[in-house]
């Protein structure tokens, strides 16, 4: 009874949500918020939004809920050069704002705003053709959450999330673009949380490849707990926005995708980036810490709570 009130209550939010206009349907008065699931996504989108200046589009790469995404599957990869109409004219039609449903703009509800002029396109489904839409379409500015990846995979994994890297490893010009040098050890995976931290390894690595200082603005969960202010000037520099101190109000509140443990934590200002200390045992941290050293990434995420600034500045340049 419980699920089903939460989905009425999102169907009913969903409905009053599509009550607005969009005024403006060029592509650059979209933003796009990318991040692998439970990255903090939802966190950084109310942060940015803080004033509910921006139309707030949910999920639109969702293939069982939005039906012109349907052919995307939970992990599409582009490469940039592709012209492939199946996927161009669905991301057109999103970053255009001409995707309305129930699903992607429950988000809107609460905001009392019926005139917007720009979009925030959050979404945990596009990082491996974030590259094709840079390409596509430069005046769209991209920002892309990235957190430690065992508090990814044991928030993911109590979620009850199943494992999308065998869809990941399906896509041959994936493979043969990115992935070849790894596919022995990937396809050696053990259980849900060795692929989940593969599939959290292989969407920021090939970002760190594909990406140059500039083109997208990579904002670490961890930065932003610490030091809130210096990383939302930053963040705020790049969308080209003023800064205004009430954000920081959107920066102490908990998302509504926080688990209520980590909810508590956050109010009652205990540290939550060690949480998953206690939610991992040693021999996973340690495996986790062994794959990422695979694609390079141990430069940036070890056991420590905290990426290292050498390696975000060598992978990942602003």
């Amino acid at each position: 009874m419980m699920k089903l009130g939460r989905q009425t209550l999102r169907h009913f939010k969903g409905w009053l949500g599509r009550v607005y206009i969009d005024a403006n349907r060029e592509p650059g008065a979209s933003l796009v918020l990318a991040g692998k699931g439970r990255s903090g996504t939802t966190w950084m989108g109310n942060i940015i939004n803080y004033r509910g200046d921006y139309r707030y589009v949910f999920e639109p790469f969702h293939p069982q809920k939005v039906a012109v995404c349907r052919h995307f599957g939970p992990k599409k990869y582009l490469r940039p050069d592709s012209q492939d109409p199946l996927f161009a004219q669905p991301i057109d039609a999103v970053l255009r704002g001409r995707v309305r449903s129930v699903w992607t703009d429950a988000e809107n509800y609460g905001s009392f705003r019926l005139l917007f002029r720009k979009r925030l396109i959050k979404t945990i489904r596009a990082t491996l053709f974030l590259k094709w839409l840079h390409v596509h379409y430069p005046q769209v500015r991209i920002v892309v959450a990235v957190r430690h990846p065992c508090a990814v995979v044991a928030s993911i994994l109590n979620q009850g999330w199943g494992s999308v890297l065998p869809a990941v490893m399906r896509q041959q010009e994936l493979v043969d673009d990115f992935l070849s040098p790894f596919v022995d050890q990937i396809n050696r995976a053990v259980g849900l949380f060795e692929e989940h931290v593969f599939s959290w390894c292989i969407e920021y690595y090939v970002l760190s490849r594909q990406f140059r200082a500039g083109e997208a603005h990579f904002v670490f969960y961890e930065r932003l707990w610490d030091r809130p202010e210096e990383e939302v000037r930053e963040l705020f520099d790049f969308l080209g926005a003023p800064y205004d101190e009430r954000v920081l109000e959107a920066v102490r509140t908990p998302s509504t995708t926080t688990g209520a443990a980590s909810r508590l934590a956050i109010v009652s200002g205990e540290g939550v980036l060690g949480r998953w200390r206690e939610q991992l045992a040693p021999v996973q941290i340690e495996r986790c810490v062994e794959i990422l050293g695979l694609f390079g990434l141990d430069k940036v995420y070890t056991d420590k709570l905290r990426p290292h600034e050498a390696g975000i500045r060598g992978l990942f340049p602003k």
